[in-house]
């Protein structure tokens, strides 16, 4: 048998031992039991700061003034990071259909780094809406997407 759908920040599931049906093949069913109310709360400050994290780790994307867009992988956003990440923006920007290798301005360096510093304020501050609205009791299953949207004005 497969697990049943449950909110798993209320819930979890546990296996009951197998046993053999009519049409003679053994099944393995589950149970869902109900997390206490602070365990659910915890599963959802846990989750915020998982979801951050993976966000944080991942990639943006950055316009330049030329309407290129390019990756940049976020990692951490140290500086050494972020030099890095405008050091290889750097050598794949071109200045026409010739791809003619140009350098990046300090405008552009700039951008950068306010563009990486300004969604990693916004991941936080969703982490820190979703873990208020899990302190006051809600466990939606879709909160992080909820917070997500709000704060990025989506």
């Amino acid at each position: 048998d497969t697990i049943p759908i449950h909110n798993e920040y209320t819930h979890y599931a546990q296996q009951r031992a197998a046993e053999k049906r009519e049409d003679g093949n053994w099944y393995v069913g589950y149970d869902i039991i109900a997390h206490d109310a602070n365990t659910a709360m915890q599963n959802v400050i846990d989750d915020a700061h998982a979801l951050r994290k993976a966000k944080q780790y991942g990639t943006l994307n950055w316009t330049d003034s030329s309407n290129n867009h390019y990756v940049v992988e976020l990692g951490t956003t140290d500086r050494l990071s972020l030099n890095a990440e405008v050091v290889s923006i750097n050598n794949s920007l071109r200045s026409n259909s010739a791809y003619v290798h140009r350098t990046t301005t300090n405008q552009e360096m700039l951008l950068i780094a306010n563009t990486v510093a300004d969604y990693t304020q916004k991941l936080f501050d969703t982490e820190d809406l979703m873990t208020s609205k899990a302190k006051t009791g809600n466990t939606n299953p879709l909160l992080w997407k909820l917070c997500y949207d709000e704060v990025f004005g989506i």
